[in-house]
């Protein structure tokens, strides 16, 4: 009589814990629960349907903000924002045209703000996402395509020279640190996002360490 307890207790145990995994995953994408994936939760599960379909939608907004505390051609203490809005699809074409390692990107944004540099006579901008007019810019529409197994991989369409190679860490919000760092010096050529240009990217692997680009 103890096994048994023993036992229907450990399968009581298992059970209990199983459902709590199952309704933790289940919370986790609600829109307002702490551990959600998104921050408007999974749309009843269309979100993940969609995903599994190969379409994942995208939306995002930055805010930078910088303050003068001392110097620059003023004596207030002025205080800037800028902001960027970003709408964009990723599509997985071999889920939806069976189109072997094939994807594709459509991207618009907004850029909107201010910029503290024209209150202290600075060239460049304090914040990074300031910059190129604020009006709606095509910064992504291309399709890549890989061959060979993967190794060979070609991209073609509408890009910033930034998303695949002369790229930086960015660790301050300073355009100066952020972004590729030509597309800075030479952006009426090379273009750093939001500002996309038609271009075209190869790329083979050699090895796991190695790429010819």
């Amino acid at each position: 009589m103890n096994a048994l307890n023993i036992n229907s207790s450990k399968k009581i145990a298992s059970f209990s814990f199983l459902l709590a995994i199952m309704s933790s995953g289940v919370y986790a994408n609600e829109p307002w629960s702490q551990d959600r994936q998104w921050l408007f939760g999974d749309w009843g599960g269309t979100r993940s349907h969609l995903e599994e379909q190969g379409y994942k939608f995208n939306l995002s907004w930055m805010n930078q903000t910088a303050t003068l505390i001392d110097g620059g051609k003023t004596d207030s203490h002025p205080t800037r924002n800028a902001d960027q809005l970003t709408l964009g699809a990723n599509f997985d074409l071999n889920k939806i045209a069976n189109w072997e390692n094939t994807t594709a990107a459509f991207t618009i944004t907004k850029r909107g703000g201010d910029n503290i540099a024209n209150d202290i006579g600075m060239k460049g901008s304090p914040t990074e996402i300031y910059g190129r007019g604020t009006i709606w810019r095509l910064t992504q529409a291309w399709i890549k395509t890989g061959f060979i197994d993967n190794a060979l991989q070609v991209k073609i369409g509408r890009m910033g020279m930034a998303e695949d190679f002369n790229s930086s860490q960015c660790e301050f919000q300073s355009l100066i640190l952020c972004g590729g760092q030509i597309g800075k010096a030479q952006g009426d050529v090379w273009y750093n996002g939001p500002v996309s240009g038609w271009a075209a990217n190869v790329k083979y692997t050699i090895a796991p360490e190695w790429t010819i680009g």
